[in-house]
């Protein structure tokens, strides 16, 4: 069930994004280059967020910014897979 509401919460927030960061032609144009730099912030609370989801898979909450680092290689892929691993 969680994996459920994480996808549905990534998927308001792109929403929420694209109606805040992408209604300008010029911001539509630059679409990908703002969606990479708003999609995922690097702050305490990502990598709390990060932590904690690794613990919730059984792994090591330590690993909690190299997972961030995986996920914002992987912009287009899914990033709970991350997590999952």
């Amino acid at each position: 069930m969680a994996p459920h509401r994480l996808e549905s919460l990534r998927d308001q927030a792109n929403q929420s994004i694209e109606l805040e960061l992408l209604s300008s032609p010029y911001s539509q144009s630059h679409a990908d280059e703002i969606l990479k730099k708003a999609w995922l912030p690097r702050n305490a609370f990502t990598s709390e967020l990060a932590a904690r989801l690794l613990k919730i898979y059984g792994r090591d909450p330590a690993a909690a910014e190299k997972a961030l680092d995986a996920i914002a290689a992987d912009y287009d892929g899914t990033p709970l897979k991350h997590f999952k691993q």
